[in-house]
């Protein structure tokens, strides 16, 4: 019997590697536990999901106001372990 080539022993772990990666993404658990009573309204896939068109936010009027936000820091998003920022 022949010895498979190193081509075909390549050729064999990528299909395999393929393979278990979309068993991966496709065996997600649920974000939230569904429970057997309730109704089933509709099912849809992420890629669906992503074909939707994009919503534009509505204003709306505010109900009560309960202080104030400061403007966000975009030094924030540089901060790392190796260059840490000191709170102010």
């Amino acid at each position: 019997m022949k010895a498979k080539s190193k081509k075909d022993k390549s050729r064999q772990n990528y299909y395999l590697s393929n393979m278990v990666k979309q068993l991966r993404c496709n065996l997600r658990d649920n974000s939230i536990d569904v429970k057997p009573e309730w109704e089933l309204v509709g099912e849809f896939t992420k890629q669906s999901f992503d074909r939707l068109p994009t919503l534009k936010p509505v204003s709306l009027p505010n109900v009560k106001e309960c202080g104030e936000i400061s403007a966000y820091d975009i030094a924030w998003d540089r901060a790392s372990a190796k260059k840490p920022k000191a709170f102010k």
